[in-house]
């Protein structure tokens, strides 16, 4: 029978770490639809290629980040239980699989992050439109709570003698304050703003008449004015964009 580790506090981070990373790809996906969407509302082809770039690129890391932050889930599943029989992983162990983690944002993958959003929020600049000023918000909350929480979990000091026989409590009190800061708070909130982002991305997508003059082509039906999001057409919609718009042969 298998229990949940109690016995270092690391594991305590090392948990957060699945949550982070999954709203990390969803946001970096939402970024890659956000520049399908202001792709569609270009006119002067050499602002067609520099973002189609941008949305290739997106792509390869979303992809790299994903397949990279899968080996990690295998290696860390083991680590955050302990077997009846007392085998667990070292405390040592846990802290090179949290150090692994964190290496994952690395400052190549946030100046990428970074760039898309300046490179859509220029564009979306020359749009005048209610709404598209507050998807360009909206990609700036987002923007700052990544940053925010990449720099907190960067600075969370890491020990290596957290056993069960000289463990501090303190050290387990610090531990379980930061993590409830991650979860509660950073986390939450960030989650928030992704979800709000995710609305208003794809609100605009399915109101904008070329993307919807293509999904009608595509789906053989005419007369699609407006999309309702609890729609079967919406789903299709959804559907038809992941796999033949925006991603197509990418496995992610």
């Amino acid at each position: 029978m298998v229990k949940e580790m109690q016995k270092d506090v690391n594991v305590l981070l090392l948990k957060q770490q699945i949550p982070f990373m999954l709203n990390v790809s969803h946001y970096m996906t939402d970024l890659v639809y956000t520049l399908y969407y202001t792709i569609k509302l270009q006119d002067e082809q050499s602002h067609i290629l520099e973002l189609e770039g941008r949305k290739t690129l997106l792509c390869d890391e979303i992809y790299k980040l994903r397949e990279q932050f899968r080996n990690l889930l295998n290696q860390s599943s083991g680590s955050m239980y302990i077997e009846e029989d007392g085998n667990s992983t070292s405390s040592k162990d846990i802290i090179e699989l949290i150090q692994q983690f964190k290496n994952l944002m690395n400052e190549e993958l946030l100046q990428i992050v970074r760039d898309t959003n300046n490179l859509l929020i220029i564009e979306l600049d020359k749009q005048n439109d209610n709404d598209i000023n507050k998807l360009k918000l909206q990609l700036d909350n987002c923007l700052y709570g990544f940053l925010n929480l990449v720099t907190f979990i960067r600075k969370i000091p890491l020990k290596f003698d957290n056993d069960s026989k000289n463990q501090d409590s303190n050290n387990r009190e610090s531990m379980e304050s930061i993590v409830n800061v991650i979860k509660d708070e950073l986390l939450l909130s960030w989650k928030i703003e992704l979800d709000l982002l995710n609305c208003k991305i794809f609100n605009l997508i399915s109101k904008n008449v070329k993307i919807i003059k293509l999904f009608q082509d595509s789906i053989n039906e005419e007369n699609i004015d407006s999309i309702k999001e609890d729609s079967e057409t919406f789903i299709k919609l959804i559907n038809w964009l992941k796999d033949d718009q925006v991603f197509g042969s990418i496995v992610l």
